[in-house]
C-alpha cells in the first residue's frame, strides 16, 4: 500500500485531533473575548484611556458572533480539518489587528498578544499551514506599522 493512502484509523485519529484542537481554540478565544471585555471596559472608565470603546465594543460582539458560531461547528458531527483551524486563525489574527488599529497600533503595549495565533499555529497545524499564519501575522503586524491608528490621531471620546 502506498504512503499516501491513509487507513481509516489514520483519518480518524486526525479527525480527532483536530476535533481536540478546535475546541481548545474556542475556548482560549472564549476566553480572550472576556479579556478584551474587561481590559477595554478598565483602561476607558477607570484609567482615562482615550480609545472608540463603541467600535471596539462592536468588534468584540463581531468576534463572538465567531466564536458561537465554531462553537456550534465543534459541537456538530461534522468534520474539521487543519484548513479549519487555519481559517479561524486567521480570524483570530485579523481581530486582534482591528482592536490593536483602535488602541495605539504597534505601540500598544498588547501587540505582543499577535504571536499568540502564531504559536498555536505552529502547535496545531502542519508545517505548509502554519507558515501560512507566520506570513498573514508579518503582514498584519506591518500593516500595523504602516497605517496610522486613529487613537494617535483623533480624539475619541
Amino acid at each position: 500500500m502506498p504512503n499516501s493512502v491513509k487507513t481509516y484509523k489514520e483519518e480518524n485519529a486526525e479527525e480527532s485531533a483536530s476535533r481536540a484542537n478546535f475546541k481548545l481554540l474556542v475556548l482560549f478565544r472564549t476566553l480572550s473575548i472576556i479579556c478584551y471585555i474587561a481590559l477595554s471596559t478598565v483602561a476607558y472608565f477607570l484609567a482615562d484611556i482615550m480609545m472608540p470603546v463603541r467600535v471596539i465594543y462592536g468588534e468584540i460582539a463581531i468576534f463572538a458572533v465567531f466564536n458561537f458560531h465554531s462553537f456550534l461547528m465543534g459541537r456538530e458531527k461534522s468534520k474539521i480539518t487543519d484548513i479549519h483551524i487555519f481559517v479561524w486563525l486567521l480570524v483570530d489574527i485579523a481581530f486582534l489587528f482591528l482592536i490593536l488599529n483602535q488602541t495605539g497600533g504597534p505601540s500598544n503595549p498588547f501587540a505582543g498578544l499577535l504571536i499568540v495565533p502564531l504559536m498555536l499555529g505552529s502547535l496545531m497545524l502542519p508545517r505548509r499551514l502554519a507558515w501560512g499564519v507566520f506570513a498573514f501575522n508579518i503582514i498584519v503586524y506591518i500593516s500595523l506599522e504602516l497605517f496610522e491608528s486613529p487613537a494617535i490621531v483623533h480624539n475619541m471620546r
